[in-house]
């Protein structure tokens, strides 16, 4: 060989040495083969993730240097290294999900496992095969598999153990308390089957009954410190009825209900505009119920919505006169709601009934004193009035809640009326003593003005408001009288905390508006009352409540209240001897009764009564049979606590 090649050769060896040290040095050794996490059998290359084995299309399966002049693994930018995602670590966990009652699979039940890092696993429960659920890339410290169910009802929730670790878990039983099912029956007062019936527990999750009349519910659960549920059912030409259902205590049998449906009536028709156009998507209910001796609110349930075209039909009605609401759709903001008395409904017919939205109203007005002067921070209530004719009233007779006032009134000669009325609108005066109510609805309405706590009477207006008008009503508020007095025990020691309150109207109710409590001295100051005579009402607990009419303007007693009777005692499940925690428990006197349905503690209860005659008590919790226990001597409770052992209904 010359010495001229000699020489080329050389130079092609150098060469070659040089590029391999520097690609080594610029990939930083045999860091290249990077392992993929979730088995040792992938590896990624180049960005692409391929099998161990797997030839490259471009050449031998070996590494792929990176270019000359990149930058080492670690120092690569956030976005390069978001191009090449790594699959999350982890293992799989699988099994079923089953219900405790029955141990039968559950489908759509969510299945979740949580890391320590944040990551989460989470699938749900599917019908092939039923219940089944598979949770992929599970953390290996991962130590608890959650269960939840959504559904109608609350969610309900429950936990179990895993081991931790890199191995997989599979045929995993996950039972979970889902509720218990409800079969039974529906038919017609003479036991006829009412195949169709719609069958619905608390009017949250439906089922329909077949063509005997059958029907099956599962997953039925209580609401929180429920111990019974409400199943209802309805069918066309027939009312809504229900029963309710005690909660089983475990898995067991199934309850049995048997739902008899009262044969009913139907109102239908169209919601219309002023302008006579049909209204779609309006809600029509039934809101109250008239009756010849007082009324009360309708039962639940009893409504509907407007079709594009207007119509509605509201089925299971019973028969009576009733009061049917309609108000405006969602995105109506020019109409209001209306009331409409006297539709009279009649069993197996069609009430024909079309209900114009009236336009709304506005009420405004000034508050000021005698002088002229503004008042503000004065308070402005509106209530809806309602009255109808009442001949079958006894004496009288109030209904009230926190927003509802039904008050009937009876008359020698048969006059008697019943006078309803509903909170509609509040309004606070500003530094003018401006006040304004929008949104009102057409109609008799009772408007009143007060300032709490302050020194001035309440006034009171009646007015009249015709749709898409503005209406003024103004007040004047007359300086009040102030009534100051003490409360004490027998023993002429203070008793604080009591409530003492007056009655501004001649329904003798007590909204709450004029009310104070004594301190500890017993004392109570009541401000901005009328010079006239009023109802005084003062209660506190162990004490037999106060009631007697007063005078502001003269010098009042010191109001002594004695101690109240109690009648105490305990319900229970006679077969478990269990608490029942939820009943209604009444206590007749000579000279009328009082009714309590709450739910009591382990329960337990504690009644204040009026005297220390003998009474009758008597308990009545869902499905239990009802007891009483007469010739109570509520005194001699405290020493000797009544005991109710109720027995479950056949």
């Amino acid at each position: 060989m010359s010495r001229l090649a000699l020489v080329v050769l050389a130079l092609v060896v150098l060469c070659v040495v040089g590029f391999v040290l520097f690609a080594d040095d610029a990939l930083g050794g045999a860091d290249d083969v990077v392992p993929v996490v979730g088995g040792p059998e992938e590896r990624r290359s180049g960005g692409t993730v391929l099998p161990e084995g797997t030839p490259r299309p471009d050449g031998p399966d070996e590494p792929r240097p990176l270019a000359p002049d990149a930058p080492p693994r670690d120092a690569r930018p956030a976005a390069v290294a978001a191009e090449t995602p790594e699959m999350p670590p982890g293992r799989t966990v699988s099994g079923r999900v089953e219900r405790l009652w029955d141990r039968t699979p559950i489908v759509g039940a969510r299945v979740v496992a949580d890391a320590s890092d944040g990551s989460r696993a989470t699938t749900h429960s599917l019908g092939t095969p039923p219940g089944a659920f598979v949770l992929e890339h599970v953390h290996h410290d991962a130590s608890e598999v959650v269960v939840e169910l959504d559904g109608p009802w609350p969610m309900r929730r429950s936990a179990y153990d895993i081991e931790t670790g890199e191995e997989d878990v599979d045929a995993l039983v996950l039972v979970v308390d889902s509720g218990f099912p409800v079969a039974g029956l529906v038919t017609d007062e003479s036991g006829a089957p009412l195949a169709g019936a719609v069958v619905d527990a608390q009017q949250k999750q439906e089922t329909v009954a077949d063509a005997g009349g059958r029907f099956r519910l599962t997953d039925v659960a209580p609401a929180e410190g429920r111990e019974s549920v409400e199943i209802g059912a309805r069918a066309p030409w027939f009312q809504r009825g229900s029963d309710d259902v005690l909660v089983p205590r475990g898995p067991g049998a199934t309850p049995e209900v048997h739902l008899v449906l009262v044969g009913g009536g139907a109102i239908e028709g169209r919601v219309l505009d002023p302008d006579d156009e049909p209204v779609a998507g309006a809600p029509v209910e039934l809101v109250f119920e008239m009756t010849t001796a007082h009324g009360r609110r309708a039962p639940g349930g009893l409504e509907t919505t407007s079709g594009a075209d207007g119509r509605y039909r509201l089925d299971h009605v019973k028969a009576g006169r009733w009061v049917v609401e309609a108000k405006p759709g969602p995105f109506d903001e020019t109409h209001v709601d209306t009331w409409v008395p006297e539709v009279v409904v009649d069993t197996g017919r069609v009430t024909r009934l079309d209900i114009v939205l009236p336009r709304a109203a506005t009420v405004a007005g000034r508050v000021r004193d005698a002088y002229g002067a503004p008042v503000a921070g004065a308070e402005v209530r509106m209530d809806r009035v309602l009255r109808w004719p009442a001949p079958d009233v006894g004496g009288s007779s109030t209904t009230t809640s926190s927003d509802l006032r039904i008050t009937s009134r009876g008359a020698p000669d048969g006059s008697g009326e019943t006078v309803l009325t509903l909170l509609e609108g509040e309004a606070t005066t500003d530094a003018d003593g401006t006040y304004l109510l929008e949104s009102v609805t057409p109609g008799e309405k009772r408007l009143g003005a007060l300032v709490p706590d302050g020194d001035f009477t309440p006034a009171e207006e009646t007015l009249h408001v015709e749709g898409g008008r503005e209406h003024i009503a103004d007040f004047l508020l007359d300086a009040g009288l102030v009534l100051r007095s003490r409360v004490v025990d027998v023993a002429g020691l203070p008793i604080e905390g009591a409530s003492a309150q007056v009655s501004l109207d001649d329904s003798g109710s007590f909204d709450g508006s004029h009310r104070a409590t004594t301190d500890a001295d017993g004392c109570f100051e009541l401000t901005g009352l009328p010079a006239r005579e009023l109802g005084l009402l003062i209660h506190a607990d162990g004490y037999l409540s106060l009631f007697e009419d007063v005078d502001p303007a003269a010098a009042p007693p010191e109001y002594v209240l004695r101690p109240a009777p109690r009648v105490v005692g305990r319900v229970v499940d006679a077969a478990l001897d269990e608490p029942v925690t939820r009943y209604t428990l009444r206590i007749e006197y000579t000279r009328g009764s009082m009714s309590n349905q709450s739910q009591f503690p382990d329960g337990e209860f504690a009644i204040d009564v009026v005297d220390d005659e003998p009474v009758v008590v008597s308990v009545e919790a869902p499905g239990y049979l009802p007891q009483s226990i007469e010739g109570v001597v509520p005194s001699s409770t405290e020493v000797r606590p009544l005991e109710f052992r109720l027995l479950r209904e056949p």
